[in-house]
């Protein structure tokens, strides 16, 4: 099975259409690959609402033209839901800053959010997506670059029925 392509493990979070959500990924890097990036395709940059982050990764998000603002009450209940789950979340992200990103339709390129990222291979960031109501259908990646913007992972979302 693992010669071929269509196997493997997969990084999928699938979402039901008219339901926002929040979803938590951890960033980790890889050994030697750095600095790193966060680039997300414009159908994730036009789902995602904003970006909660450690408060290290503040700098890096407004050098990226990502603006911080306050928690929205649509996505309150599912993070104080996260914290509860595992309560060293809120000493490793900021809760009182949401970086915003911009809604509106974007091109079919990467949008790239956070450039110039040291990320340890061993101890994950925690970073959470809070997403903006999915249209009936979609698909699209998230992608951690690496130094030269090759692709060292992602994450998948789509919209299942």
């Amino acid at each position: 099975m693992t010669g071929d392509q269509r196997w493997g493990l997969k990084s999928v979070t699938v979402l039901r259409p008219g339901v926002g959500r929040v979803v938590r990924l951890d960033l980790r890097g890889g050994v030697g690959r750095g600095p790193f990036g966060v680039a997300a395709e414009g159908w994730v940059a036009e789902l995602t609402a904003g970006l909660v982050l450690p408060g290290w990764l503040g700098g890096v998000a407004r050098e990226g033209g990502l603006v911080a603002g306050r928690l929205g009450e649509p996505w309150r209940p599912e993070v104080v839901g996260l914290v509860r789950e595992d309560p060293g979340l809120a000493g490793r992200v900021d809760l009182g800053a949401v970086f915003a990103v911009p809604g509106g339709r974007r091109g079919t390129g990467l949008e790239h959010w956070l450039r110039g990222v040291e990320l340890a291979p061993d101890r994950g960031e925690p970073m959470l997506l809070l997403l903006r109501e999915p249209p009936p259908s979609g698909r699209g990646s998230l992608l951690l670059l690496d130094v030269d913007g090759g692709v060292l992972g992602g994450h998948t979302l789509v919209v299942g029925r």
